[in-house]
This record gives C-alpha cells, structure tokens and sequence, in this order.
C-alpha cells in the first residue's frame, strides 16, 4: 500500500491479502491481492508486476479489465476484478462550473448541501433530494434512488439548469479501434466551447 501511495497518480489506494500480509508466499500457496481505488476516478494507467529477484519458480500475474478480468487460485476459487464506479463528471454533478474562472459552485438546495473544489463532499447526510429550485430546475426528472436529475434534451449539469450545445464529430479524440479516429459524436465537436446560457459553441480560432 505504501509502495501504490508513493505514485503521484493515485490519492488513495485499499490492499488486501487473502492470507497474511506480504503478496509472496514460500509454501507454494497462492496469495491473491485485491488493490481498490478510492479516490481516482475513471480509467487507471494498467497495474505491472515487477518480477526482479523473484525466484524462477514463483509468478505474478493481474486481473484488471480485460476479456476474462478473473484469477483462478490454487483451491480452484474464481476471484473476480470489479470495475470503478466512481463518478468522474464536471462538479461531481453536485455544482455548477464557472466558466469565467473554473471553479465549481456547489449545490446548496432541499436541505441538501455540498463542498469543496469539486464538490465532491456532502456537507448534510443522508441526501434527500436531487438538486435544483424548483427541483431539476423543471428541466428534468428526479431518480428516487441516485438523487440525480435525468434532463430534458438541450438541458444539462447536475440540476438541468444549463444548456447543452449541439454535437458534432469530433476532431480531437481517443482512436476507438485500429485506424478508426473521428468518429464519436461530441459537444462542439471538441473544437468549441458551450456557452452554458444560450447553448451556443464558441468556436476555437
């Protein structure tokens, strides 16, 4: 855990060992690690086993996201990776972006109220409500469950106050397979900023 907490990337990191409290073994036994993220959100740079002054015999191997993402031990027990669910959304969904100076104000309606940079904090728990005076700002329905707001088409931002610009193909983006660029449809086209009030792209020069 110290060693993952050293890499500038990650915030916070959980380990847990199915035995004991170092990942080798010397009684031939494996010793599967479970690593959880707490703090990072979205997609993380892969995990790679450093092997050096391992004995020959011994291996490493890491189940992540990939096609079987699943560790098979020694006893014939399945253990299963999980994928992150932590939100990665402008405010934390929970505030308002000033595009003047990007910084987030946070939510503070329906007894409801949230803090820091990214709004990420809940000052009153539990949360009762979604966001929004009135309620999803009239633009939008409030889910029971999540305490989100799901909004109308052409409204957008934690409690569907703000307008959602037009989309368009993008031109800057990741490849979505072998030679296959440009064609996701995005906000402006990744080459503009939404203008929030009126639903306009500001186009770049």
């Amino acid at each position: 855990k110290h060693a993952l907490k050293t890499i500038p990337l990650i915030v916070d990191v959980e380990v847990h060992y199915t035995t004991g409290t170092t990942l080798c073994r010397d009684d031939g036994m494996d010793n599967i690690v479970y690593i959880t993220f707490t703090h990072n959100p979205g997609p993380l740079p892969p995990l790679v086993a450093e092997t050096f002054d391992m004995d020959p015999s011994s291996v490493v191997e890491i189940a992540a996201s990939t096609s079987l993402g699943m560790l098979t031990d020694h006893i014939g027990v399945n253990h299963f990776n999980v994928k992150g669910n932590k939100e990665n959304e402008e405010c934390s969904n929970r505030g308002i972006c000033d595009q003047e100076t990007g910084s987030c104000n946070c939510f503070d309606t329906n007894g409801d109220q949230y803090a820091g940079n990214d709004c990420s904090e809940v000052v009153t728990s539990p949360v009762t409500n979604c966001p929004g005076d009135p309620i999803c700002s009239d633009r939008g329905v409030c889910d029971a469950t999540t305490k989100r707001c799901i909004c109308e088409d052409g409204y957008t931002g934690g409690d569907c106050s703000q307008r959602s610009c037009p989309h368009g193909l993008t031109w800057f983006g990741y490849p979505s397979s072998n030679n296959v660029a440009h064609d996701m449809m995005v906000e402006c086209s990744n080459m503009g900023t939404c203008l929030r009030a009126r639903g306009e792209c500001i186009c770049n020069d």
